[in-house]
């Protein structure tokens, strides 16, 4: 979840797909992710997270995470084990 909250901040379009589900790559091609994920590290750069909160259930996982700018923060966000951890919000 870090790991992918620092790619899709920082503008690194590539890395944060790499961390979406199957499920959700499927969805959204590569070239427009990364377009969205470019902005967003434009208009927020990178940021900390300040809390976590995780519940796992098997292979799917709720994440909840604050960043000091709350606009970012998350609540209950899919996260799904695919090989690792990989955010199904899409």
């Amino acid at each position: 979840m870090t790991a992918y909250s620092a790619a899709f901040l920082s503008g690194d379009g590539a890395a944060a797909y790499a961390l979406l589900s199957a499920r959700c790559q499927e969805r959204t091609p590569l070239s427009e992710f990364a377009a969205i994920v470019e902005q967003a590290g434009e208009a927020y750069g990178p940021q900390d997270i300040e809390s976590i909160e995780v519940t796992i259930n098997d292979t799917q996982a709720q994440a909840t995470y604050t960043y000091g700018d709350d606009t970012l923060s998350q609540d209950s966000e899919p996260w799904v084990n695919e090989s690792g951890w990989k955010n199904d919000d899409c």
